[in-house]
């Protein structure tokens, strides 16, 4: 019987001997972990404060591959791997180190900002250009739906390096990135980010800003300098007293044959029409041309259907800032005069945008839905997707149609925003081009309303 006892004991012994090595361990374990830590954030902190100065950037090189070199399992190796990425920027460093640090950094698991990191200095250091392309393909792949402001970096970024050798799908990047901007501002407004942190809207107007000037850029290299003054006259409608902007644009109508003289007024005209939001009475008798539009599922729609309802008709584009500043009110008016009749129509005017070909929607039996998805070599997908995203970020309670170079050329549309106040018997009363939210033109459009719902004129 005593036998037992003694395994018991011994037993007990062992396992007390375990719980104290096991505590011990624990105890060295968390040691190292605080060292390591520190450590980390000490080189982190040195890292950042030797960022542009070289000699500083090399001393902590070498503190941050001896990191490595004493914590080959840390935690924080992605992060040492990115900081000395950022090193091999230096103009004297060449693709080798780039490449070596994105092997081990793909392998740890990249998401997708990694693969714009790496696809960016690739991109700026003239590594390998299919290398860079490819890592910018798969951040897009990567990026999660929502987060658009990531996606139209992204987007930016590979119009850019696609720009030499495909302008048309360098425009449809630079547009899917305008338009993934324009959702992500507007996230930010709701969620309170453009106000809670201090630079922020000015960060995103200057980012709205450089893709502009972008988008004009490639149009102007395209051989269409008309193609640019959408754009440009979009920068106009943001800032009248951008002087570059202006002879850009006079530039474009130069082109077209006409004196500077007349160029350089026309473009004054068009600044204080956008600056001013100026309502014009169209002359009577005029009817809204019977335009053909697509509504997003893909199913043909005949403005004329229309016919016997008060209409706003509001011409918009992903690009266009004024427009998303317009929005809101249309949302407010169409609320406060539905039971009255009114009917606002949303009709888009962007060229179809770019995706990654791996997230396109499968394919389905529905012929009209299929018809809205139009996939070539490339990845071009239809506006259908980014402008469902638009519905789903501005709420928008109305009807959003698709038009096209025929739309523009039938309207006559020069500029955006453009609405048109249309009557039911299907005149056009008034015509709005541009937005300005510091005039009276909400004031102006709203007695607009009333007037073709035959209600009081305030």
């Amino acid at each position: 019987m005593k036998r037992p006892r003694i395994q018991l004991a011994a037993i007990l012994t062992l396992l007390l001997a375990a719980a104290s090595t096991i505590s011990t361990v624990a105890e060295a374990e968390a040691q190292i972990t605080a060292r390591e830590q520190a450590q980390f954030r000490e080189i982190r902190q040195e890292a950042i404060h030797a960022g542009g100065n070289s000699d500083l950037e090399n001393a902590v090189e070498g503190r941050l591959v001896k990191f490595l070199e004493e914590y080959p399992e840390s935690l924080f190796r992605k992060a040492v791997l990115i900081d000395l990425l950022g090193i091999q920027s230096q103009p004297e460093r060449d693709c080798r180190g780039v490449d070596s640090l994105a092997v081990q950094i793909l392998d740890l698991g990249a998401i997708h900002h990694d693969y714009y990191l790496l696809g960016s200095l690739y991109h700026q250091k003239g590594c390998n250009p299919a290398r860079s392309l490819d890592l910018i393909e798969q951040a897009i792949l990567a990026a999660p739906d929502n987060q658009p402001l990531h996606q139209s970096r992204y987007h930016a970024l590979r119009g850019e390096l696609v720009s030499g050798t495909n302008r048309e799908a360098t425009a449809r990047d630079l547009n899917t990135a305008l338009a993934l901007l324009e959702i992500a501002i507007r996230r930010e407004s709701e969620d309170g980010s453009l106000l809670r942190h201090a630079g922020v809207l000015d960060s995103r107007q200057k980012e709205r800003s450089r893709l502009l000037w972008r988008a004009a850029e490639n149009a102007e290299a395209t051989g269409k300098p008309e193609a640019a003054s959408p754009y440009l006259q979009t920068l106009l409608g943001m800032n009248p007293d951008d002087e570059a902007a202006k002879e850009a644009l006079t530039r474009t109508l130069l082109d077209s044959g006409m004196s500077r003289e007349v160029a350089q007024a026309r473009v004054e005209i068009l600044i204080r029409e956008l600056s001013e939001a100026t309502s014009q009475r169209v002359i009577d008798g005029q009817e809204l041309p019977d335009a053909r539009l697509l509504s997003i599922d893909g199913t043909e729609v005949l403005l004329s259907s229309y016919r016997g309802q008060p209409l706003l008709v509001a011409f918009w584009a992903g690009w266009c800032a004024p427009c998303f500043e317009e929005l809101p009110f249309l949302i407010e008016l169409q609320s406060r005069y539905q039971a009255q009749g009114l009917e606002v129509l949303f009709v888009n005017l962007d060229k179809d945008f770019r995706v990654s070909p791996a997230k396109l929607p499968a394919a389905t039996n529905d012929e009209a839905a299929n018809s809205a998805v139009t996939l070539v070599a490339d990845g071009v997908l239809t506006r259908s997707t980014i402008i469902r995203d638009m519905l789903e970020a501005y709420q928008i309670p109305f009807e959003v149609l698709l038009g096209s170079q025929e739309t523009i050329e039938l309207f006559d549309i020069s500029a955006l925003p453009l609405t048109l106040v249309v009557d039911r018997s299907g005149q056009m009363r008034y015509r709005h081009l541009g937005f300005n939210i510091q005039t009276s033109i909400r004031d102006v459009l709203e007695s607009e309303v009333r007037e073709i719902l035959d209600l009081p004129r305030d």
